[in-house]
């Protein structure tokens, strides 16, 4: 059966690059009747307005444009599902690509009783592209558990969600944080143990290291405290302590972000159980 999705885009700074990805969201295989596009211009200093405007103009009955001074990626996640009026909602990037049949494939994984279907992902990087996220993983007999224990499942913009549940959950969007500002809000709908689904064809491609200004390569000292702020705030707020202890040991690229750094330190008091897990951290632990 179909039913009504809305794809909700922050665009900062993003001319060059979100066009594509408003074209991937027309050219749908699904019926576009039933496709919803907010994209909200976060005080963007280029183009990127104009490049909304043209396309409102274009598509009136699908596209809605918000414009706002720059609030950050997170608080305007925050706004835009304000905006939501459909059973479904999911979060794109404005640099990043969907598959023609992915609301199709996803709405077809999606069973009376789920709150995510979760999809696999294709990472984008200098005409190159890997290997897609979850792989391995997928099948039918995955479960939560074993997404919890298997997978990296920090990212919003890979997934469908019934709307329902997250106005349910409230989920926490933090503000002024510019990097692993997904987990706040995705650690906290897992923990509230959503039905999941998975759609086992690849249909998001996440661009990494694009001029759209939603993300960050080259990691800096601030990026490492707002991951200490992150880590913080999860371990104070988060109840179930085996979804954090799955997280943390199993993302050991955090560690290329902050082992140059002294924060480390804080980690090793903040939580030991995690940090005694890790080889990797135990190695680092010894530099200290």
């Amino acid at each position: 059966m179909a039913e009504d999705i809305t794809i909700l885009i922050p665009a900062y700074n993003a001319e060059k690059t979100i066009g594509k990805t408003i074209d991937a969201i027309i050219n749908q295989t699904y019926d576009k009747n039933l496709i919803r596009l907010v994209l909200c211009n976060d005080g963007s200093k280029d183009g990127t307005l104009d490049v909304l405007k043209k396309y409102q103009t274009q598509y009136p009955n699908m596209i809605e444009v918000i414009d706002q001074e720059n609030k950050g990626i997170s608080t305007t996640r925050k706004i835009l599902l304000e905006h939501v009026k459909t059973k479904w909602c999911c979060f794109c990037d404005a640099d990043d690509i969907y598959s023609p049949n992915t609301f199709k494939q996803m709405i077809k994984a999606a069973k009376p009783d789920t709150d995510i279907v979760v999809s696999k992902v294709v990472w984008y990087k200098k005409h190159t592209f890997f290997r897609g996220l979850y792989a391995n993983f997928f099948n039918k007999r995955f479960t939560l558990e074993k997404y919890i224990h298997k997978c990296d499942y920090s990212y919003l913009w890979n997934k469908l969600y019934r709307y329902e549940f997250i106005k349910q959950v409230n989920p926490y969007f933090p503000d002024r944080v510019g990097m692993w500002e997904d987990l706040f809000a995705s650690i906290q709908l897992l923990q509230n143990k959503p039905k999941l689904a998975f759609c086992t064809k690849h249909t998001y491609t996440y661009v990494k290291g694009s001029a759209s200004g939603n993300i960050s390569l080259n990691v800096k000292e601030k990026e490492c405290k707002n991951f200490i702020v992150m880590y913080k705030w999860i371990v104070e707020n988060i109840k179930n302590q085996e979804l954090i202890d799955n997280y943390f040991v199993s993302c050991e690229m955090i560690l290329k972000y902050i082992r140059q750094y002294d924060y480390i330190r804080q980690l090793e008091v903040i939580h030991k159980p995690v940090v005694k897990k890790m080889a990797l951290w135990r190695k680092i632990i010894c530099w200290i």
